[in-house]
């Protein structure tokens, strides 16, 4: 508590004695701030927003290499694993043969048809010696906003119910499932057939993929513990199959480079920002360092003129961020967000928190020769150069 008084009066003595050297650093440091606080919201990847509206980040796609027959009630209960999952929408796929029918043997030996462990296209299904198939697609909450395309609510209230289906463009006009004819309602920019949840489940065939997509983007701990999950109960449920699921670990791991350049690029931002202002700095207290020799010379350790000095930084930083935080928090919707890059970054309290945190650490780092320079000063040199 004494050295933080003293320090604080040291703070009020160079108000007081160098009134236009003090003011410039404050505002050095707060126009510092602010320009670091822009490029944050602006370098990290997860600031401005790149992926954050990307459905796929959201997406976990379990593989079958067999298709089974699932109970759909069964898959929702373990999807909303622990009550921390809550599931925005499930796609179920199954693989048919050309006239509409599971009959698909990718458990014969003999043929050795099976499934990739990827999205289900032409190019990736194996072993069907140049037969046709079709892929037919379900919603579980009717594209609950998943997808542009399909459009969202791909289904009224009646056709969910009802012998219908979403094709691709140049498509007829009526397709079979499983011996039932449905009427396609809408061509869209598709690559597989879409009909009812309901009607999918009551036809018996059989799923070979299941994506679910969470309500909102896990962390990246969250995001490999729901996928063990999945796998580890998909697994189990089926064990006449393989099984594998996909987490969006690669949109995690895209996300975490953009951090570390953000992060390196804002260290170099402080770094070069605070630099002009820190000699600021080093000047008041050089100007300050009669006391220093005062208190030595009264029995003040080297160590406790250190913690003074550093102390005396630490709040002289703080008080120009903070008030740079404040400024930009009250004006960001008027001004600030209107010279933002992107046009959905939100700051957070975190967010400032870390900033803050950006900054003190620079400022310390750059000081750190001062400081050094400080501690190495002994009684004898610090008075014959006050001398």
């Amino acid at each position: 508590m004494k050295i933080f008084r003293l320090t604080i009066s040291r703070i009020a003595t160079h108000f007081v004695e160098n009134k236009l050297i003090f003011i410039l650093f404050f505002l050095g440091i707060l126009a510092s701030s602010i320009t670091i606080i822009f490029y944050y919201g602006n370098l990290f990847s997860f600031k401005n927003g790149v992926y954050d509206d990307f459905s796929e980040i959201r997406a976990y796609t379990i593989n079958l290499r067999i298709p089974q027959i699932i109970d759909k009630d069964e898959i929702i209960k373990m999807a909303e694993y622990e009550g921390n999952c809550k599931i925005q929408d499930i796609i179920f796929s199954s693989v048919l043969d050309e006239n509409g029918n599971d009959s698909i043997k990718f458990d014969n030996e003999d043929n050795k048809t099976s499934l990739y462990f990827t999205d289900l296209t032409e190019a990736e299904i194996i072993g069907f010696g140049g037969h046709k198939f079709m892929i037919v697609e379900a919603y579980l909450n009717n594209n609950a906003n998943v997808y542009a395309y399909p459009e969202p609510q791909i289904f009224n209230e009646a056709q969910q119910h009802e012998l219908v289906a979403v094709a691709p463009k140049n498509k007829p006009d009526t397709i079979k499932i499983a011996n039932k004819t449905y009427n396609v309602v809408s061509k869209q920019t598709v690559e597989h057939y879409i009909i009812p949840v309901e009607k999918l489940f009551s036809s018996g065939v059989r799923i070979a993929q299941i994506k679910i997509y969470t309500e909102n983007k896990l962390s990246e701990n969250m995001m490999y513990r729901y996928s063990d999950y999945l796998e580890n109960n998909i697994s189990k449920k089926f064990k006449s199959t393989d099984v594998y699921v996909e987490p969006p670990k690669v949109w995690y791991n895209t996300e975490n480079d953009g951090n570390k350049m953000g992060f390196s690029g804002i260290t170099a931002i402080a770094a070069i920002s605070l630099i002009a202002f820190m000699f600021l700095l080093k000047y008041m207290m050089l100007l300050s360092h009669k006391n220093n020799v005062i208190l030595m010379m009264v029995g003040a350790k080297k160590s406790d003129v250190l913690k003074i000095v550093i102390l005396e930084n630490i709040i002289l930083v703080t008080g120009s961020v903070l008030s740079a935080v404040l400024l930009h928090s009250i004006l960001y919707q008027p001004v600030f967000s209107k010279v933002n890059i992107y046009g959905n970054i939100v700051y957070y309290p975190m967010d400032y928190l870390n900033i803050y945190l950006i900054i003190l650490l620079v400022s310390l780092l750059v000081n750190i020769p001062f400081f050094v320079g400080y501690y190495k000063n002994n009684i004898r040199e610090a008075r014959n150069r006050q001398l």
